[in-house]
């Protein structure tokens, strides 16, 4: 599952739940369509079944009321999975309480399948470090790759957290070794590359740049229609300055997956820093929330902007809209003085009846 925790509900799948059916389960079923006169009986589908198919369907305001009949059930055969959608649904609706517990009880049941039960350890992870505990989060994850060492989805999702900490050379290490589990997953291998083109960022290493690049390019050609790469890659050209090369690639990628909103405000960000284009970075902006009307990123973006604008009323309505988007302490934090900095400069302005300053055109 792609987790950015900044967007909506993001698509979760069955293998993502590492859904594993009982021994002789569908022996046991079709023996229970049979009835005593031997007329077939209709199959009623369990509430987590239904909750499955709301999940295909995209019926996501269905799942969680769904899983919380199944988990009433006290004969219930799917305790675990049905946690396991529960607490991911919460975690993509920014319930963090709520998915944690779920996690937890998964992860303290016996007799779980190994695979599930590293899933829960992985979200666990993901959450603890949503919430800024740092070595809970690394330990959850230890956790998870000494109960399924041959999950390469454990080893992924660690490199990216070890990536947010800048902790590089770990992060790579770990990118390795999912790689070497998934050679045909993409975004391990990009960001490898992008935590290569950090560390080389931070080092100043002119060679190990060039290496990033063509693992950049490497991976692109293996992965084309990857819109993670096509992003990626943007993202280190605008940290290098190329800007024409850069927004090559941020094209493709719109391309390849034009409902990306994150990918749109990157653009928009690369088009201010490189032609100064306040009004056609707003104009992105604006398509990123036409597209995803819960894209953390640009209201918080847009609410930046408008502050050097001096459009200040309008700054805080988007520093309002970022903070109900937000997903940990630390982001909320940031967002809050941001906010809180353009109502002092209102209320300054107001009270000394003086024009709002604009930095920008």
């Amino acid at each position: 599952m792609g987790v950015n925790m900044k967007g909506s509900v993001q698509e979760v799948g069955d293998e993502d739940l590492q859904l594993q059916p009982h021994p002789h389960q569908e022996e046991e079923e079709e023996a229970d369509k049979i009835g005593d006169n031997g007329a077939v009986m209709v199959d009623i589908p369990s509430a987590f079944e239904r909750a499955k198919n709301c999940l295909v369907m995209k019926e996501y305001d269905q799942i969680i009321p769904l899983c919380d009949e199944e988990l009433a059930k006290p004969d219930s055969t799917h305790t675990a999975e049905t946690r396991l959608l529960r607490g991911t649904m919460r975690l993509l609706q920014g319930l963090g309480d709520g998915a944690l517990e779920d996690f937890t009880k998964i992860i303290a049941m016996d007799g779980v399948d190994k695979t599930l039960q590293a899933t829960a350890l992985i979200r666990e992870g993901c959450l603890r470090m949503q919430k800024e505990n740092v070595e809970e989060s690394l330990s959850s994850f230890v956790k998870a790759e000494s109960l399924d060492p041959q999950n390469s989805d454990v080893y992924h999702h660690h490199g990216q957290q070890l990536l947010q900490l800048e902790k590089l050379d770990e992060a790579i290490t770990k990118f390795d070794r999912s790689i070497e589990l998934s050679p045909n997953f993409p975004t391990s291998y990009i960001q490898k590359y992008y935590a290569v083109h950090r560390k080389a960022i931070m080092t100043e290493n002119m060679s190990m740049l060039n290496e990033a690049k063509a693992g950049f390019e490497r991976a692109i050609s293996k992965f084309p229609n990857c819109s993670d790469a096509l992003i990626l890659y943007a993202q280190s050209l605008t940290d290098q300055n190329k800007f024409e090369e850069a927004e090559r690639y941020f094209k493709k990628a719109h391309e390849v997956q034009p409902q990306n909103a994150n990918n749109i405000v990157h653009r928009g960000l690369m088009l201010l820093q490189w032609r100064g284009n306040v009004d056609g970075t707003m104009d992105l902006l604006s398509q990123a929330l036409k597209i995803d009307p819960t894209c953390q990123y640009a209201y918080e973006i847009k609410g930046t902007i408008e502050v050097q604008r001096g459009n200040l009323p309008e700054a805080i309505k988007a520093f309002k809209k970022a903070i109900d988007l937000s997903n940990s302490a630390s982001e909320m934090a940031h967002l809050y003085s941001l906010m809180e900095a353009a109502e002092v400069q209102v209320k300054v302005a107001r009270d000394l009846n003086i024009p709002l300053p604009s930095a920008l055109g």
